[in-house]
């Protein structure tokens, strides 16, 4: 019985033009499916990467851009809240874990893993939440755990004093993205990774946003949660999938039953095209969405082989990080070690 319904996943898999993934790509999914969802698995999938002789930077209040040396790893301490932007330059392998910071995380040309985890972040008007990579000089993997965004806002017209405000977005290139567990209010978007530059992977688990906060101001506002890759419609030509996973990632728009043009992008019911090949966009029975070629993007798969890659409302649970996870942070234990995925 249980061979016959892997034959019948692995057929509709196939009629959908998707390609399963193999095991040694997924490591841990297994496992994460059977427990997110009722959120008993409350340990992140990545342990803070291994550091050499690391050297200690301390902020706090409105810190000073802190410019690292090239290829030394750095643990950040906040003493305090942080008010206004942090920006982190240069370093290899980089931990921050437990920070509240009123404004925006900016972080650029390290070469190894940053690991931030434990972070409250509330930016002002018009601002991403966490923006790492710049144009022309590659940046390393950028890991985000257990982390709560709240009160971003942004608008759709650059060019009347508005600017974009996305939960988290790469800029330039970048080796690679990393998320587990991560909850963002907003009324603009949730994430961008649109390969606009280099990419390497994004590999996005337990992600739940939610359109949040006062109607946008020029009326643009498309409040998409999940921007996945740019379509020749949007001046996206010759842009190359790459490898990209969304395991149990939520958007709860502000009207439910905008979610189809509102949850994500490349959107279902419209016909795009990148490269000049058609995108295969499935739209289920509950609302939810899957990608088929050209994008390739990995979602959960149930038993009878329907892929989800975004799904409607909010995760069975509520928020994957509540406002209690992010006070006193006490990191949980990591179900792995420092691993680069896929």
């Amino acid at each position: 019985m249980r061979a016959a319904r892997l034959l019948l996943a692995l057929a509709m898999w196939l009629a959908l033009g998707l390609a399963p993934m193999a095991a040694a790509r997924q490591p841990g999914l297994v496992r994460l499916r059977a427990v997110i969802d009722g959120k008993a698995e409350t340990r992140l999938r990545w342990a803070p990467p291994a550091l050499v002789n690391p050297i200690t930077r301390r902020v706090s209040g409105t810190p000073a851009v802190q410019s690292l040396a090239a290829n030394q790893d750095y643990i950040i301490i906040c003493d305090t809240p942080i008010t206004g932007e942090l920006t982190i330059l240069n370093g290899r392998n980089i931990v921050l874990i437990g920070c509240t910071i009123n404004g925006r995380l900016n972080a650029k040309f390290f070469s190894g893993v940053f690991h931030a985890e434990g972070l409250l972040i509330r930016p002002p008007v018009n601002t991403d939440g966490v923006g790492w990579g710049a144009t022309g000089t590659p940046t390393g993997v950028m890991r985000l755990q257990n982390v709560r965004m709240e009160g971003l806002q942004g608008c759709n017209n650059t060019g009347a004093g508005c600017n974009h405000s996305d939960c988290f977005q790469p800029h330039g290139d970048v080796a690679g993205i990393q998320v587990d567990r991560l909850t963002c209010y907003n009324n603009y978007q949730g994430f961008i990774v649109a390969p606009q530059g280099a990419r390497g992977f994004s590999d996005i688990r337990r992600f739940n946003y939610v359109d949040a906060g006062p109607a946008n101001s020029d009326g643009g506002n498309p409040s998409t949660g999940a921007w996945f890759s740019d379509t020749d419609q949007s001046g996206g030509t010759g842009q190359k999938p790459y490898f990209i996973a969304c395991f149990h990632c939520y958007v709860r728009p502000r009207v439910a039953s905008q979610f189809w043009y509102k949850g994500t992008y490349p959107f279902p019911r419209t016909a795009f095209s990148v490269g000049g090949t058609a995108i295969r966009v499935i739209e289920n029975a509950d609302g939810s969405v899957c990608y088929g070629q050209p994008l390739q993007i990995r979602g959960i798969v149930a038993r009878d082989g329907t892929c989800r890659v975004i799904i409607p409302g909010d995760p069975p649970g509520g928020d994957f990080v509540p406002l209690s996870v992010v006070t006193n942070y006490v990191s949980p234990g990591y179900m792995g070690p420092s691993r680069l995925t896929p």
